[in-house]
């Protein structure tokens, strides 16, 4: 897919999701360990409006000096993102931050 950043749109013509006007998207990244911390930062370079959230109080602190916006809650940072990329240790950790509240986040509730 190209996209056309004079019209926001694809080369299908379709809308390509862009909510800042400008090429770049808001992102959240759940989980701020080497793999979310390392996108996130890159995200927050590339100009992206970057939310993140960590279950570690403090994890994010390097990332909001960066220009990064720190969510209070898992489902928080799921709300102010448009891509939502989760970097989570593992399946267990997946569910017990995603399972509690999906029907308040955009496009929920999801079956399992």
């Amino acid at each position: 897919m190209t996209t056309d950043s004079n019209s926001n749109s694809n080369s299908n013509g379709n809308s390509n999701g862009n909510s800042n006007g400008d090429g770049s998207f808001r992102v959240s990244v759940l989980g701020l360990g080497a793999m979310g911390g390392a996108l996130a930062t890159a995200l927050v370079k590339a100009g992206h409006t970057t939310t993140v959230w960590n279950r570690s109080p403090g994890k994010a602190d390097g990332l909001v000096a960066l220009g990064a916006r720190a969510a209070a809650t898992a489902g928080d940072a799921i709300r102010a993102g448009d891509l939502v990329i989760v970097c989570l240790l593992d399946h267990a950790s997946v569910h017990e931050v995603l399972d509690p509240s999906p029907a308040t986040w955009p496009g929920g509730p999801w079956s399992t």
